[in-house]
């Protein structure tokens, strides 16, 4: 019987510059930003306004992790794979990199100097209200932590987004 290596990792709230063709609910900044903000800042003004269905009550947070620091988590974990090898790690951006979404609207407005418009519901039933990895095992076991802060990784996000990144 053969021997696989084998390693499972849990990711939070992963994004990326390009959002992918299917983003998940949970890929907040992704989401958030592309699906949401961006079609209605660049719509005519008397359609701008988010739905409730699209924030609940705005206060969930997610930590969120640059997806090239995911892809270095594995590569790692891969050059140490006689220690990650059968082990479950969770990568994400832990403490440091965690926002709501009205924090993340509030960013938005600010960078692109004029607010979002959003209306808020309550909250929605079944959604987490904050999740946060606790990627202290990775760290331990494969050296690995967030490098690219959520400021830095968000502006990526944003600049894409506008055509100017």
């Amino acid at each position: 019987m053969p021997q696989w290596l084998t390693m499972s990792a849990q990711d939070s709230a992963c994004y990326r510059r390009s959002p992918p063709h299917c983003l998940r609910q949970d890929t907040l900044p992704s989401l958030t930003l592309a699906r949401l903000i961006m079609p209605k800042l660049l719509a005519p003004t008397e359609t701008r306004s988010a739905s409730a269905d699209d924030i609940g009550d705005g206060c969930q947070v997610r930590d969120i992790l640059f997806v090239d620091d995911l892809m270095r988590a594995f590569r790692l974990a891969v050059a140490e794979i006689e220690v990650s090898k059968g082990q479950i790690y969770n990568v994400g951006g832990g403490p440091m990199n965690t926002i709501s979404l009205l924090e993340l609207l509030e960013w938005v407005g600010v960078r692109l100097g004029k607010s979002v418009p959003y209306v808020l519901a309550p909250w929605r039933p079944g959604d987490q209200r904050v999740y946060v990895s606790n990627t202290e095992k990775a760290r331990q076991d494969f050296a690995w932590k967030p490098e690219l802060t959520k400021e830095d990784g968000l502006q990526m996000l944003l600049s894409w987004l506008l055509g100017t990144g």
